[in-house]
């Protein structure tokens, strides 16, 4: 992207951290546009939001930016999930909040559905992420991510994925996108910075929700759960910043 693209971040803020927080920082210097000084007042701004729990939203756009206060959702470990992916309409996938309006209609319609979120189709069986989070699939002690071009970047998988490594687990990326079938198969997580890190609990599929697949006894994979509770135990403070 580049400064000439309006860039939207929104994020779990919690006790005063947030994960990643440099990371979105220098997001805003160096693709919005935005110098150091609408930068130190964007973490004052976070930090009148403090201790949260709330998501802020911030824009930024040719040297100016706002920031406004959202309500954080309640936390919820697993999610269920649309297998009938919603063909990918997005114009700009590497621009973050670009397409925004688009994805919201979409997911709207996916929860009218009993579902909390939906496969974004590439290709008939190939899905590069969902319509809000990104995706991470375990198969063979392995973790594989989508490196196709419409994979939105993510500051939260980018942690993820670094401390997975270090735990010992490979990485396997596949630029064609992630299979149905793997993700059908395997246990597979959702990956947001608003909503965390969540299994995906079930596949919702014409009307009937079927259990999705899990990690198998003894395995070395951490949970879902203990890879969310990780990246908050690596949240920065706000009050670092100011």
């Amino acid at each position: 992207m580049s400064a000439a693209d309006e860039l939207l971040l929104t994020f779990a803020l919690r006790d005063g951290r947030a994960i990643g927080l440099n990371r979105y920082l220098e997001a805003i210097r160096t693709c919005a546009g935005v110098g150091d000084e609408e930068a130190a007042s964007v973490v004052e701004k976070l930090a009148a939001m403090c201790p949260g729990p709330v998501r802020p939203v911030i824009r930024a756009h040719a040297g100016t930016m706002s920031v406004s206060r959202r309500p954080l959702p309640a936390s919820m470990p697993e999610v269920q999930v649309l297998a009938e992916a919603v063909p990918d309409a997005r114009v700009r996938p590497a621009v973050p909040g670009a397409d925004l309006g688009w994805l919201n209609q979409q997911l709207n319609r996916v929860i009218s559905r009993g579902a909390d979120d939906a496969l974004l189709r590439i290709t008939p069986g190939l899905s590069s992420q969902t319509l809000s989070a990104a995706l991470v699939c375990f198969a063979e002690e392995q973790a594989f991510v989508s490196t196709h071009p419409s994979t939105s970047p993510s500051v939260l998988v980018d942690m993820l994925l670094d401390e997975l490594a270090h735990a010992g687990i490979p990485i396997r990326h596949r630029a064609e996108g992630l299979s149905r079938a793997l993700m059908t198969s395997n246990e597979t997580w959702t990956v947001s910075a608003v909503h965390g890190i969540r299994r995906v609990r079930g596949w919702l599929e014409y009307g009937s929700a079927l259990p999705a697949a899990q990690l198998p006894a003894g395995t070395n994979v951490p949970s879902a759960v203990e890879m969310d509770a990780r990246m908050w135990e690596l949240a920065q403070p706000v009050a670092d910043f100011l």
